[in-house]
């Protein structure tokens, strides 16, 4: 563990948690400004918030593919189950 008596260690140590700090109040920002830009879009296109959140973090990760992958295989396992 560091030597927290040093007083350079310590105003390191600091530092650092200070930077994290400003970084996680910049993401508390970015959270609060999709909230507000979610809610127009869902007032603006009837659409429900859950459904858009999904389809912009599915265009966020580039992941749509393997959105459809998944979806199908549950599908086809529900079908499967469920089949009299």
């Amino acid at each position: 563990m560091i030597d927290l008596t040093d007083t350079k260690k310590q105003q390191e140590l600091l530092d650092v948690i200070k930077e994290m700090s400003h970084a996680m109040h910049l993401m508390d920002v970015q959270r609060d400004q999709i909230k507000e830009i979610l809610s127009g879009a869902a007032d603006a296109f009837d659409i429900e918030k859950k459904l858009i959140r999904k389809v912009a973090r599915l265009y966020h990760t580039r992941a749509a593919a393997q959105f459809e992958t998944e979806t199908a295989d549950v599908k086809n396992l529900y079908g499967a189950i469920t089949k009299p």
